[in-house]
């Protein structure tokens, strides 16, 4: 590498790669214009062929596939390496020597035909137990002889870097993988789901929660949660907002004339702070038909958490969503009783809030509606 400028510039270029893995083919490219190779590399080794990936420059890119599904577990040169557990910068001729390697299937079938006869390489990261070793080879034909130790001092220096953007990239797709499940569950619940940020707008929607806005309940108005009527709608986005804000959430009935109301239902949802970047906040809204629950699954809520008949009855009303001060009405008590009530029902069963309370009694619902009288019950899984 002929100055530190361009030294800087393909450091530069290694931690783009670092968050962006689609930026891995441009610091090749700049790899192999720097260390006069045919080719650059980028592969993820592992004693399971199913881990070996390849991420090339200056080859048909058709390589690589073959190397992940059949030349990967033949590469004698990882091969002896993990054998004699080598590490550090290497080149092929450190690793077996020439004659050996020239007799092997990989080396002819694999890396003559591509010009990468000879090779220089870094293993930038060591394999673990839940991801391969991350390994940047350098090829070039054996016309153009041996590596030289200046080749090997340059890459030398720059594998600190390549070590931790590498690094950054399998600890990434770990975390996107677990995204992407997280969000694959909720998307197959049966349970509306519905995620907001701080500021009200709508990240994600599960499939039930999709039905229920097709059926038009709820819609989205400028990515924000909406209702049929314009007091429903300020009701909705004030819930919602209040949840999302680190309030204590609640719910609200969606009235729809000939059908069941639909229950919202928004309890606070906060991202724990990480270094330097600030815990996010937002609302997790439940969305369902509010259709009478069967009373059996009601009683045996009660029965499991000791209610009493009047705080059994205070919290079957709670279901409606409409609020304390319409609960204690409908019931005939005052609102300083149902207040009462409603802290026992809290220290019972172990919730800090009415929309949590609500919540907690649905997934009992969902839990006992399919069970016979008189089988057994047991307690609903609470998040």
């Amino acid at each position: 590498m002929r100055d530190t400028d361009s030294f800087d510039r393909l450091t530069d270029l290694i931690y783009d790669a670092a968050l962006d893995a689609a930026e891995w083919p441009r610091v090749l490219h700049r790899l192999a214009s720097a260390f006069g190779a045919s080719s650059a590399h980028l592969s993820i080794e592992a004693s399971r062929s199913s881990l070996a990936r390849l991420i090339s420059f200056g080859t048909d890119p058709a390589w690589g596939q073959r190397y992940a599904e059949y030349y990967g577990p033949r590469n004698i040169a990882w091969q002896r390496m993990q054998q004699r557990k080598l590490h550090g910068i290497f080149c092929d001729r450190q690793v077996l020597p020439k004659e050996e390697f020239r007799r092997s299937e990989f080396y002819n079938d694999f890396l003559c035909p591509q010009d990468g006869e000879e090779i220089l390489g870094s293993l930038a990261v060591a394999q673990s137990n839940t991801t391969g070793a991350g390994v940047v080879t350098l090829w070039r034909p054996e016309r153009f002889g041996p590596w030289q130790s200046a080749h090997l001092e340059t890459l030398t220096k720059l594998t600190p870097h390549l070590s931790r953007a590498i690094r950054i990239n399998l600890r990434m797709g770990e975390l996107q993988t677990a995204h992407h499940l997280t969000r694959e569950a909720l998307y197959g619940l049966n349970c509306g789901v519905i995620l907001a940020t701080e500021r009200g707008t709508v990240e994600f929607i599960n499939k039930a929660a999709e039905a229920v806005l097709a059926d038009g309940a709820l819609r989205l108005e400028k990515q924000q949660l909406a209702a049929g009527t314009s007091s429903e709608s300020t009701a909705l986005k004030q819930l919602v907002a209040n949840a999302a804000q680190g309030g204590d959430g609640g719910s609200l009935v969606i009235c729809r004339e000939g059908r069941p109301c639909v229950l919202v239902l928004a309890i606070p949802a906060r991202a724990e702070s990480c270094g330097l970047v600030a815990g996010g906040r937002g609302a997790i809204v439940f969305v369902r038909d509010l259709e009478r629950p069967p009373q059996r699954c009601l009683a045996a809520f009660a029965d499991h958490f000791g209610l009493t008949p009047a705080q059994a009855a205070l919290a079957q009303e709670l279901l409606q969503g409409d609020g304390l001060a319409a609960v204690a009405a409908r019931l005939g008590i005052t609102h300083a009783t149902a207040k009462t009530h409603l802290m026992h029902i809290f220290q019972k069963t172990g919730v800090r809030r009415q929309a949590e309370l609500v919540r907690l009694m649905l997934e009992w619902v969902e839990a006992t509606a399919g069970k016979r009288p008189g089988e057994r019950t047991q307690a609903a899984p609470r998040a």
